[in-house]
């Protein structure tokens, strides 16, 4: 898939790396054509997000679809959602939302919007359990920064469960996900079809 240069020049990054103690580990894993101008680094680096030991929290950057076959992870991108503690999704519009939904199925704890069609679908049903599995932010009637701090209460809150409340999220993530099989939503679109058919037909 890739000649030789790219893997040579990846080798050398890879030494450099853990040779060099001195400088910060990578906040990206690939070579990007204006590394300069993309908004996810410039928002690392604006926000202290450097990788350096004493930092809580670290960020890497990996620009490139999951399939499998990057020779880097080597990992689906199924593979790397199930590695996965928690999948973010603070979604502005989408009208149904896979990839929280995704998440879930795999048992990884996900946050959604209620600007999403599935964040809507599933808000009262993750509100039952004390460990929701999928958390809604309320982007709808909250100001950005009110949909921020909610985040950012969530996302403290997951980062300070035990491990058995982490299981327990993950086990109802899964419940919740099941809520959306096609098993019980397609009597809905065929009705819609029929619907639709007769209003054309009639």
């Amino acid at each position: 898939l890739f000649g030789e240069e790219p893997m040579q020049e990846l080798k050398r990054k890879v030494i450099r790396l853990v040779k060099n103690k001195t400088s910060l580990p990578m906040l990206c894993t690939h070579n990007l054509n204006d590394e300069g101008g993309d908004p996810i680094l410039n928002g690392f680096r604006s926000h202290g997000l450097l990788n350096r030991q004493e930092d809580r929290v670290k960020v890497v950057l990996y620009p490139i679809y999951l399939t499998g076959a990057d020779r880097l992870l080597d990992l689906t991108y199924y593979e790397a959602m199930t590695g996965s503690h928690l999948g973010v999704f603070p979604s502005y519009y989408e009208p149904w939302g896979y990839t929280p939904l995704e998440a879930a199925g795999l048992g990884v704890v996900a946050i959604t919007t209620d600007c999403a069609g599935f964040g809507r679908y599933i808000t009262q049903k993750s509100a039952l359990s004390p460990y929701p599995g999928v958390y809604v932010l309320n982007r709808l009637k909250n100001s950005y920064n009110e949909s921020v701090e909610q985040l950012s209460r969530i996302l403290f809150e997951y980062c300070n469960f035990t491990k058995q409340e982490r299981i327990e999220n993950k086990i109802q993530a899964r419940r919740i996900a099941s809520y959306a099989d096609w098993k019980l939503l397609i009597d809905n679109y065929i009705r819609a079809h029929n619907l639709a058919v007769g209003k054309v037909w009639n």
